[in-house]
């Protein structure tokens, strides 16, 4: 006789999983909507000289780009099919089409 987890678990891993059927850590989402805290604390901040401004810009999109990569890489260590249903589900990933923007 089987176990009712591993049926559950064999009836989950042939669906089409999304980031609302997965389960994954919270820091994972601080990461993601924290890149926006960073840019909106960067136009508070915005610098007033040239040399200010080029290393302002550059930052911002380093850390808005680079956060959620780096996060990405770390959960990919741990758990690599989650991270990719997390971050690179062409259905609803952060980095995919999602469902809200239709």
């Amino acid at each position: 006789m089987r176990n009712d987890a591993a049926m559950i678990e064999e009836q989950n891993s042939s669906e089409l999983k999304t980031r609302e059927s997965v389960t994954y850590p919270f820091w994972i989402d601080a990461v993601i909507w924290g890149r926006w805290v960073v840019v909106a604390c960067a136009a508070w901040l915005s610098p007033t000289s040239v040399m200010g401004l080029c290393v302002w810009v550059l930052g911002t999109v380093t850390i808005f780009f680079g956060g959620p990569y780096l996060a990405y890489r770390l959960y990919s260590k741990s758990d690599p099919q989650r991270a990719d249903i997390v971050f690179l589900n062409e259905t609803d990933g952060f980095w995919g089409a999602s469902k809200y923007w239709d």
